[in-house]
């Protein structure tokens, strides 16, 4: 049986658009959660080939990466299906420095009552190095300043997630929602 192919010349209006494709375009959450998953087999093959599958220790290991898998990947659904809020912040670049720096500049800007441009900066310093409690602290206290309640609220319950024991966070997080016309919930981190 032989085949012959056309390889002559079309226009544009002989060529048949490609067939749709059902399947739907990949997004961060199913790319993470295959990344994920290939690190895992490749964590189990490694294991295997280097003889320690009889390992206690390795296949402890091994159940808490999967562990670790499964609540990240759980973690991912929620997102997508909006059952757990993302932060403006998670995709901060994680320049320690350059974190230090903006903060440095903001808590200066702060003194010199310049309160815009210090929560400008402590902004930055935040988009840099997301789990610094002290960052969303200060730029709390310059939303504070700003009569940007909300803003001072959400960033002081978000500085209180990473130090709960931080005593000044919890009186502008109190002064902030009492600001906001919300005296219930202030009374709360009056302690």
């Amino acid at each position: 049986m032989s085949v012959t192919l056309d390889v002559g010349m079309r226009s544009k209006e002989d060529v048949a658009p490609p067939p749709a494709v059902g399947s739907k375009k990949a997004n961060e959450v199913d790319l993470g959660k295959l990344w994920r998953g290939e690190k895992l087999r490749d964590f189990e093959w490694r294991m295997r080939c280097l003889g320690l599958d009889a390992s206690p220790e390795a296949n402890a290991l091994l159940r808490q990466m999967i562990e670790c898998t499964e609540t990240l990947n759980g973690i991912g659904d929620e997102i997508v299906s909006g059952e757990r809020e993302t932060k403006w912040w998670l995709d901060g670049e994680y320049d320690g420095e350059g974190a230090e720096e903006s903060n440095d500049k903001g808590t200066k800007l702060f003194g010199e009552r310049r309160y815009g441009e210090a929560f400008d900066s402590f902004t930055r310093a935040i988009g840099l190095w997301p789990s610094r409690a002290v960052y969303h602290a200060n730029r709390a206290s310059a939303a504070l300043k700003l009569g940007k309640y909300e803003v001072c609220v959400s960033d002081c319950k978000e500085a209180l997630k990473i130090d709960p024991s931080n005593v000044k966070v919890m009186t502008r997080c109190a002064t902030g929602l009492q600001k906001a016309g919300r005296p219930r919930e202030a009374k709360e981190y009056w302690r």
